[in-house]
């Protein structure tokens, strides 16, 4: 039997038993990768076609460390893709990330479905952590930022403050996120929406270090304030919220690590301070936290009648 005959034969066996699910999910990835390599040995090398996920990988070995994707190109015991062809590869990549065109267009067609209470929003940002991975789908790469796998995601929402409208308009993937970052971001995607035709009243961020700098330094000229002139409205103020939700989190997160909770005392030992217990801690603070729910979700009309003179 000719070699070339043998490994068809062994390349069919393999595909069969990876289709017939005889591999867990560790040794199946391994036996594709072991069956593409076999596949590509007998291609001359500039006849081969590459699987999407083996573009992906390479490209993270090639940005992880060049000199090393160099010498496995020079060992030849690996059918990769050329430096070159990841570089067009790379150059090719137009994805759009941040405020795109398509969700521009998608708001515009959007603002002229709801009612003119919802066009008044707050602007929510929020990091995300993902997979620190690049993936080559309908033949661009995601994931590659700034020579290096992307760790982070900033999202940007909008919510409307009087309506059920929300959306998502913004995904930026980041290194390194700081507050420059944040701000050159914030400031597109803030034009964007305005141009659209909403009217941001406030921004809601989590109290995290990027997001407090971002307040203080880019925003406030060092020094925190509930507002700051809009801007793109200069008429109008924009309001800086911190999320309470996240508040709520980081006391809890901080009574559970320190197993205790110190508080202030009322009425005759005013001025003087008492500490409880993990438990008792964890209990008040779930109390506070259902009371503000309780209390956010009644109606306005209860929370604040009106009541008229006889």
């Amino acid at each position: 039997m000719k070699a070339s005959s043998f490994v068809d034969l062994l390349i069919r066996d393999l595909r069969q038993e990876i289709q017939d699910g005889k591999f867990g999910e560790t040794e199946e990835r391994k036996m594709s990768f072991l069956v593409e390599q076999l596949s590509l040995a007998q291609v001359p090398p500039k006849q081969r076609r590459y699987s999407p996920d083996l573009l992906a990988a390479a490209t993270m070995w090639k940005t992880t460390s060049p000199a090393l994707y160099k010498q496995l190109l020079l060992e030849n015991v690996l059918s990769i893709p050329s430096i070159g062809h990841l570089s067009q590869l790379s150059k090719a990549l137009t994805t759009e990330t941040g405020m795109s065109n398509a969700t521009v267009r998608y708001l515009k067609m959007r603002i002229g479905n709801i009612d003119n209470r919802e066009k008044k929003i707050v602007l929510i940002g929020d990091e995300i952590h993902c997979a620190q991975r690049v993936e080559y789908i309908g033949g661009r790469l995601f994931g590659n930022e700034e020579g290096s796998a992307c760790k982070t995601l900033f999202c940007f929402m909008i919510r409307a403050i009087a309506g059920s409208y929300n959306d998502v308009i913004a995904l930026c993937p980041t290194n390194k996120l700081d507050a420059k970052k944040i701000k050159h971001e914030f400031k597109k995607v803030l034009q964007s929406v305005t141009e659209v035709g909403f009217h941001a009243v406030a921004l809601s961020f989590d109290n995290a270090t990027p997001n407090k700098r971002f307040y203080i330094h880019e925003l406030c000229g060092g020094n925190l304030q509930t507002k700051v002139i809009h801007p793109f409205l200069s008429d109008k103020p924009l309001f800086l919220l911190f999320d309470a939700v996240h508040n709520f989190k980081n006391i809890f997160n901080n009574s559970n690590n320190r197993k205790q909770f110190i508080f202030p005392c009322f009425g005759d030992k005013a001025g003087e301070m008492q500490q409880v217990n993990k438990l008792m801690a964890i209990a008040v603070i779930m109390m506070f936290s259902l009371a503000c729910t309780f209390f956010i979700s009644v109606p306005k009309s209860i929370r604040n009648p009106t009541h008229k003179s006889d």
